[in-house]
């Protein structure tokens, strides 16, 4: 996602379009606990699986059929935008025009880099299990069933 962001958003702009993909991510979370509890309530939880695993395959075809990797892939892009996002990205020096050495050595002794690293994996560690176990938190501490979560 941040390779794509590097190529396709301008500088100025990636601040407030990094905010909305994080959001919506936190959205589809929110969305899909009670789509779940719906189709598990109407068609059991093996149900659920299919449902989330189809809506993720629709997903797919649908990033892979209007996503290139640069502006200069894409078909229907204007020759306006193209120039702009080019411009505004080529000014800001964050372009590279092909693969490059990946730091290796530099990653493995910066703290920065580790603080980050282990922050991230703490932060997603903890958002997954939230996620995991939010229905039974809900069923065993409340005594909500799923129905009544999901109204």
């Amino acid at each position: 996602m941040y390779a794509c962001i590097a190529q396709w958003i301008p500088p100025l702009e990636r601040p407030r379009f990094i905010a909305v993909v994080l959001y919506a991510i936190g959205l589809g979370t929110a969305v899909a606990l009670p789509m779940c509890g719906m189709v598990i309530d109407a068609a059991g939880w093996p149900a659920a699986f299919y449902v989330t695993g189809i809506c993720s395959l629709l997903w797919c075809v649908l990033w892979f059929s209007i996503i290139y990797s640069t502006p200069a892939q894409h078909p229907r892009i204007s020759r306006e935008e193209l120039q702009y996002i080019e411009n505004a990205v080529r000014s800001s020096g964050t372009s590279h025009n092909g693969p490059t050495r990946v730091p290796w050595k530099s990653m493995a002794t910066s703290l920065p880099f580790w603080a980050i690293t282990v922050t991230e994996m703490c932060n997603s560690y903890g958002i997954t299990i939230i996620r995991a176990q939010l229905p039974t938190f809900m069923k065993n501490i409340f005594g909500l069933s799923i129905k009544m979560v999901i109204t």
